[in-house]
This record gives C-alpha cells, structure tokens and sequence, in this order.
C-alpha cells in the first residue's frame, strides 16, 4: 500500500545534518503502531503510538536514482487478536549520536495484521525511499531474523555472479570534493581565474580546489582549462584532504581523465612523490600511492600540475583506496566516467563546510544605549562548518566589511574598522552578533547584509 504521510522527525533532521558533515548514519531498527496523530505533530514523535508487538525487521536495501530503497518486513508472530498498523518507524543513530525515531510513515487506514493462528504464512513488505543524494556513508542494520524470497535470492546470486565476471562494475567511493569539473561548484562565480606566485601563491578558484604559482584556469562546457602563463615556473591545481587516520598505511589511487603533459603529485609529510604523464586524447592517468604508517602533516595535497605551456583539459578526479581506479573505463574507443555526475546539492552542501556566500540578505537590528555599535542578528549556515569561519559582512552592493540600510539598500557609512563578526557570537553553525565601527547609532530600524564564510583549509 501506499502511506499518506511520510515524515522525517526533528531528531531524524539533527542527524541528516550530522550525515552532510560526514557522520554515518546507521539504520538501526523498525517498529510498528496502531495509533496515530495529527499530522503536524509527526515530526516531533519520538516513538510509535500503540506499539504493535509484531516483528517489524529492516530486510534490505537498494540504491535508486536520487536515494536509497529500504526494505521492511512486516510478520504477525506472536500477534494473538487480528488488529491494525497505522504507523511504521524506522529508527537511526549516528557515530556521535544515540538513537532516535528517524522516519515515520502514517496512514488513517493503514493494514491489517491477522491473528497469527488465522494465518502464520502472514508475510508483508513495506518499501520506503529515501530521497538522499548522500548514500554512501548509510548502514542498514539488517534484522538477520529477516526471510529471504526464493526469487530475490535467486536475483541476488546472479548479480554476484556477473560482479565476479567482469570487476570493472565495481566504483569505489569518491574521496575528493568537487570532483566533476564540467559542471563544478564555483562558489566565487568567476569563469576564470589566475594566479601569479609574485603577488598569490594557492588561491581558492572554484571550491575546495586551489591554484598555485603561475598560471591559470578556464571554465569550460567539457571540463577545466588548465595552463601555465610563464615557461620558468611551475602551475600546482590541488586539493587538500585533513582525513589523516583514512590514510595512514593505506594504498590509494588517485586518478584524472584529462588531456595534456602533467605531473600527479600526492604531498604528505613535507615531501612530494608524483608520475609524469602525457596523454595527446582525454583519458585516465592514474598515480598509486602507498602512505606512511605516521602521518605528522595536517593535510595531504592531492595536485594536477602543468608540466608545457600547452592547456591541459581536465574533466574529472577521483581519489580512493585501493590499487586501482574506478574512475572511468573505455567503451567504444572513448572514455566514460564509471559513475553518473555526483548530485550538486550534494556537493555544494560537503563545499559549504569550508566556503559559503550567502545569495540571500540577513538582517540586523541595532541595539540601544552602550551597545549601540553592535548589530543583532541570527545567521545560520546551510550547514555546520569544519571549524569557526572567518566571516565578512558585505553589503548589498557588494561593499566588504559594510552593511547596508535596509529601506534604501544604501552603504551605510562607516568607521575604518567596518563591519565585523564579534568573537562571542560566532559558531560554526551561525552567528548573532556584528560590531559596527558607527557613532551613536541608537535607531532600531533594520540594516540588512550578505555574507562569505571561509573555513578552507
């Protein structure tokens, strides 16, 4: 049957939250209920109303375009008196999380479940899909006292069959960010950008991905354009990764379908080891790379770097554990990615933990008395940060360090020190407070703002 209202709980978002910032989430368990309740009060249920105590199992899953299928079983052992399930949670936890009520579903009508001595073959299943774009860090503890059909079974030995014909199906999880560099998250919205090591040495050009020494990148319909801009000095395109413990001792591979003369260099510990490599069509060059048992270094820089004058289209990265790469593969002569192109909200949601510009005004209302230079305010980000951010205020005019009037969208005129974030209101997940360099502003009209949070690396 199809459920009315499917809900995700208050506690279920806290830990969608947890999830986006890289927590995995674990499927715990299923339970069933007869009761019900209005429907606004869903989210804020922590249990079922009027458990059933028939056993309700989480069975299995599968992946689907856009989420996860998991399947629950639904059985009527132990049930004495035919009775009526109007209700179906499925419960979650976090690594740093307890459990919690994660998913209700509720219908008014819902289905009967018999007497077991009427009928002991009494055997449903329930499909709920999550719409996630994030699956890969999702556990289903599946209830092992969960049946198996005969014909899923039977699917199932066949699709094991054909992964061990023909391994190459087999992707392994992305570790890198913004991987997809034909249609790439670019925060900072320029469509191309250049560095010159005399004045900027590693600039952040589209997110998580720096550009350093001399040279240049173009945004392009096929990939990046990647390209020195002098013979004498070198042009460094990198990620930095911080999950030192995922790579300590481990075997990597980091791959990149491009075309050009390039280096791909892993940086680790103060010392660099790369692979030269010259590809005349797009395909994969691909760098293997054992790390030390000890890692002392922050972070690990993952680098594409032009090695002639000539621009090197690079259309997409992957980083992953193991001896080989699951990038791309080759049909027909041509190269084509293993996987579809990662979900953007997605990716803009893991970018946002280290860069963020608002695309919205905040607004802010000005204290009285001795507090007259300060803004009040409650910013939240889309997402909670890696760490506190440095934050600047930008006008709605694009001023930095400035905030506007809210009826008249003007500048509003400051002192040299501007508009800042106060220490004693900044979170990693928001602030409240802005300090604004003004003299004896007691008005309580509004003044509104922008702002770019930066917690890159």
């Amino acid at each position: 049957m199809a459920w009315k209202d499917v809900t995700i709980t208050d506690a279920g978002e806290k830990l969608l939250a947890e999830m986006v910032n890289g927590s995995e989430l674990i499927l715990t368990r299923a339970a069933i209920g007869a009761g019900t309740v209005p429907v606004d009060e869903l989210p804020s249920l922590t249990d079922v109303i009027k458990p059933i105590t028939a056993p309700a199992l989480l069975a299995g899953e599968d992946p689907t375009e856009g989420g996860k299928i998991i399947k629950i079983q639904v059985r009527n052992d132990g049930v004495a008196e035919t009775t009526r399930m109007r209700q179906i949670a499925i419960y979650a936890k976090t690594d740093h999380e307890d459990e919690v009520l994660f998913v209700i579903l509720q219908d008014e009508i819902g289905e009967e479940i018999p007497a077991y001595d009427e009928f002991p073959q009494f055997d449903i299943e329930q499909w709920v899909t999550l719409a996630l774009s994030r699956t890969n860090n999702i556990t289903v503890t599946v209830n092992p006292l969960a049946f198996v059909p005969a014909v899923e079974f039977e699917r199932e030995v066949k699709r094991l069959d054909t992964t061990k014909a023909d391994k190459t199906e087999i992707s392994n999880p992305n570790l890198l960010d913004n991987w997809y560099f034909a249609d790439p998250i670019n925060q900072r919205g320029n469509e191309s950008y250049t560095v010159d090591r005399a004045t900027a040495y590693n600039e952040y050009t589209i997110d998580r991905w720096t550009l350093g020494n001399k040279g240049k990148i173009d945004l392009s319909n096929g990939g990046i354009i990647l390209q020195k801009t002098t013979d004498d000095h070198t042009c460094n395109f990198s990620q930095q990764v911080e999950s030192i413990k995922t790579f300590a001792g481990k075997q990597i591979t980091f791959s990149v379908l491009l075309k050009g003369n390039v280096a791909l260099a892993v940086t680790v510990n103060g010392a660099a080891a790369s692979n030269l490599y010259n590809n005349s069509e797009i395909g994969i060059c691909k760098f293997n790379y054992k790390f030390p048992d000890i890692i002392t270094s922050n972070y690990i820089s993952f680098t594409v770097q032009a090695r002639d004058m000539n621009p090197i289209t690079i259309v997409a990265a992957k980083l992953e554990l193991g001896d080989r790469q699951t990038l791309a593969r080759q049909e027909g002569g041509k190269w084509v990615l293993n996987d579809p192109p990662p979900n953007k909200a997605l990716e803009l949601a893991k970018c946002q933990m280290y860069y963020w510009i608002s695309e919205m005004l905040f607004t802010g209302w000005c204290t009285t008395s001795a507090l007259s230079s300060r803004l009040i305010c409650n910013v939240q980000f889309p997402v909670k940060m890696r760490v506190r951010p440095a934050v600047t205020i930008v006008s709605s005019k694009g001023t930095l360090n400035c905030v506007s009037n809210f009826a008249s969208q003007s500048d509003v005129e400051l002192g040299e020190e501007g508009a800042t974030v106060m220490d004693i209101g900044l979170r990693n997940d928001g602030f409240s407070i802005i300090k604004c360099d003004w003299n004896d502003r007691t008005s309580t009209e509004p003044y509104c703002f922008k702002v770019i949070a930066d917690a890159d690396l």
